[in-house]
């Protein structure tokens, strides 16, 4: 196996999270509907870079909050013997193959990657193992506006090359970006998810948003550690 670098995949299954409760209950086929096709779209553009995918999810995950759970699976790859490590959530409708590629190829020239999303989230993080620090990752503010340029703050300190930048994209964890990729996306064929998102959004709350970022899934393997790779059921 190649141990340059891994993929840490964070998939939460959608019934596991309070958030639904916010929501008919008639919708619930719209919303696993579609996150269901988010998920498998993401699972398929990860299994073509052909490069080990540890699967993460609530079943599997250590910490009180978002911050220790997400950093301690990043430790758990790297302990595995990645020099780094590629983490994709799975609400990003217009995540290409060839976005994972530039990713891949910064990382494995030795460079940290980012992808911003445009509510001020990050949507991909590419991290080097001399580069992660895990008090830092658990201090950074999670769930934010501001987590893009604490980032990018983070990972450019002295002596270190900036991280590479990806294209902006939308991830779908509120209403409103949810209503800008409708609004927007040049992916006007998705024909069966914008049908799932328009319902849903004909229903939510004003101010409904996901509590927790954007790492969404429909039906998990449940296992107690991270493995690669993983079984998507």
């Amino acid at each position: 196996m190649n141990k340059a670098t891994a993929i840490l995949y964070f998939a939460k299954n959608p019934f596991a999270d309070d958030k639904m409760q916010r929501f008919p209950r008639f919708l619930a086929p719209a919303f696993r509907g579609a996150f269901g096709i988010l998920h498998q779209q993401t699972a398929a553009l990860l299994q073509q870079t052909g490069l080990p995918v540890f699967h993460s999810h609530e079943g599997n995950q250590n910490g009180s909050d978002f911050g220790r759970r997400i950093t301690s699976a990043v430790e758990e790859v790297l302990e595995a013997g990645f020099r780094s490590v590629l983490v994709v959530g799975n609400d990003i409708p217009d995540l290409s193959k060839q976005d994972l590629e530039s990713a891949i190829f910064s990382l494995n020239a030795g460079n940290n990657v980012l992808g911003p999303s445009t509510d001020g989230g990050a949507y991909l993080i590419g991290i080097q193992k001399t580069a992660f620090d895990a008090q830092n990752w658990i201090d950074l503010p999670w769930c934010t506006t501001l987590l893009f340029q604490s980032l990018l703050d983070d990972l450019s300190t002295d002596g270190v090359s900036p991280p590479h930048i990806l294209r902006y994209l939308s991830d779908l964890d509120h209403s409103e970006s949810i209503r800008h990729w409708l609004k927007h996306s040049a992916h006007k064929s998705a024909y069966r998810l914008r049908s799932f998102l328009r319902i849903l959004i004909s229903f939510a709350p004003v101010e409904f948003i996901f509590k927790d970022p954007p790492f969404i899934s429909l039906r998990i393997g449940s296992t107690k550690s991270l493995r690669a790779p993983p079984v998507f059921l």
